[in-house]
Formats: C-alpha cells, structure tokens, sequence
C-alpha cells in the first residue's frame, strides 16, 4: 500500500516538475511563459502556484459543495445523476482498482473545488468522460443481476433508450443559444447605426473596423460625455451591467429600444452567464444587454471631456 502511495505522488508531481522545467527552458531562449499576475514580472510556474494558493483573492477557502450538484442535475438530468450515484456506490462497497481509479476522478476534482473561492460549473468539466464510465458501469454491474438474458438485454436497451433521449433532451436547447451582443450589434445594423456607445468590450469585435479600429468606445465615467460635443456622439448605448453612474443615469433618463438576453435563449433551465459568475440553478436572475436611444437625451458639457478611442488592442 505504501509503494502504491509513493507511486501515486510521484505520478501526480510529474506534470508540475515539467511545466516547471519547460519554463525554465523556456526563458533560457528568451521566450517568458509565465509572468506575475499583479506586476507582470517574468516569474516560475511553482511562484504562480503558490501565489494563487497564498497571495491573490485565489486563497480563501468557501465549502460550496451543492451547486456542483445542481449544476450536474440541470445539465445531464437526474437518471444521469442516479446512475453516477449507483457507480460511487459500488466503488465504495468493492474498493478495487478498477472502482476506485474512476471514482476518485471524479470525487478528487469536485472535493478540490467545492472550496474554491470561484464556483464556476466549467471546473468540473474534466470529470465527467470519468462519471459517464463510472455511470456505465454501474449499470453493466446492476443488469449483472439479471438471470433472464432476454431481459437483461430489454433492461439495458431501455436504460440506454431513457439516458439517450433525456440527454438529447438536454442538451437540444444550446442548439438555440445567441450571443445576446451579436443580437445587438445586427439590431444596429438594422437601423442604420455602425456603431454604439458599449459598457461591456465585447461589443468592439462585433462593431470593429478594418484594421485595429473599432465603432464601440467605453461608456465613459461622466455623464457629461454623452452629450453630441462631449468626445463619444452616436445615436445608442449598450448596456449589460449598472455600476457606473453613467450606467444608472440611461436607465432612468434614457429610452430602452431593444431588451435581448444575455444568452439569447430561454429555453435553457439555466442562464449560462449567470452560471459563469457562479451562480447555480434556482437562484439565478437572467442576464440582458440593453441598447438605449440617445437621441432625446439633452446633457449640457461641464468641463473638459476627452474624446473616447476605440482600439481593439487597448481593451479598457
């Protein structure tokens, strides 16, 4: 137990040691794959490390150990879930390699992340090629029991039939999934505007121009900036978060002309960007980008305002 212990640790250092050592060689031709996240100093992959287990906002430690759960059900269902249960069940019961090698990728990862101080589903990802063979096999062991072969061969059909149909069903509705900034930026085509005042950058990769440029500058931190002499002009803004006082000023002031979901679709149980800010199913508000008319807004300049650039290689 212990030589397979010692082989174990071994196995789980190798790819640390070469990432540590491809940088290292790397450097040493001049080329830098890793730098420091707060001064952007060339750094070792082992300081990185370190750094996101003790220096950033990487270190704090939250037990969150159901929206991996809920996330696993929304997307793969709950005969899914029952069945990856079924597999963790007999591994722990039988305790051999063939078992506990599937299981333990599968509950290393999730026991890792469900004290991560960012809870994102994508954190999972890589487990579940090991929860659909743990799942399988699960199975395989239950219709094992069955003595009738004609029957067993209907069980595991049906069972089969029932996780094909269900995950199609599933997964069916990303088939409908818009990029709520696409969406936007054709609404602006349709109305003959080539460009829009944007709070969030993606935008300036669907509004670009030929070259580095782009029709999407910053919503600028001044209200003032909005006014046709204040730097920016356009006939619209688009908005997808309100933390800016400019923000919060369209919302009260300006005409919202389109409302389009984040996503661009409801027919998911689940709003992906929600998700991705590490919000689970069941708890989750759904997600728009906003485009407002600027065209009534009437705001005198006070001050100097700087003109706003727009440049794809200069993201704010």
């Amino acid at each position: 137990m212990t030589a397979a212990a010692a082989l174990w640790a071994v196995g789980l250092l190798v790819v640390p040691l070469a990432w540590q050592l491809m940088g290292i060689l790397a450097e040493s031709r001049g080329v830098i794959l890793f730098r420091g996240e707060i001064d952007y100093l060339p750094t070792s992959y082992f300081h990185e490390v370190l750094y996101q287990l003790h220096g950033g906002k990487q270190s704090v430690f939250r037990f969150s150990p159901v929206p991996y759960l809920q996330w696993y059900t929304s997307r793969q269902g709950w005969l899914a879930f029952a069945l990856l249960l079924l597999g963790l069940g007999i591994a722990t019961v039988d305790r051999s390699t063939r078992w506990v090698l599937p299981a333990s990728l599968v509950l290393i990862p999730y026991g890792v992340y469900v004290f991560a101080p960012f809870i994102v589903p994508r954190n999972l990802a890589a487990t579940l090629p090991f929860a659909a063979l743990l799942s399988a096999a699960g199975l395989a062991h239950l219709l094992d029991h069955i003595r009738v072969w004609r029957a067993r061969v209907l069980a595991a059909a049906g069972v089969a039939t029932a996780v094909a149909v269900l995950g199609s069903l599933q997964a069916w509705p990303l088939t409908t999934v818009r990029s709520g900034f696409a969406q936007a930026a054709t609404y602006l085509e349709q109305h003959g505007s080539h460009g829009a005042i944007a709070e969030n950058e993606i935008m300036r990769f669907y509004l670009r121009d030929e070259g580095r440029g782009c029709d999407a500058p910053r919503l600028p931190a001044r209200v003032a900036s909005l006014a046709p002499d204040g730097g920016v002009g356009g006939d619209y803004a688009v908005v997808d978060q309100y933390f800016s006082p400019t923000a919060l000023y369209l919302a009260h002031h300006a005409q919202v002309v389109a409302r389009i979901p984040t996503s661009g679709t409801t027919a998911l149980n689940e709003d992906l960007v929600a998700s991705e800010d590490g919000v689970p199913p069941g708890s989750q508000h759904r997600h728009f980008v906003d485009l407002f008319s600027l065209d009534h807004l009437h705001i005198p300049v006070r001050g100097l305002v700087h003109p706003q650039v727009c440049t794809l290689d200069q993201l704010p």
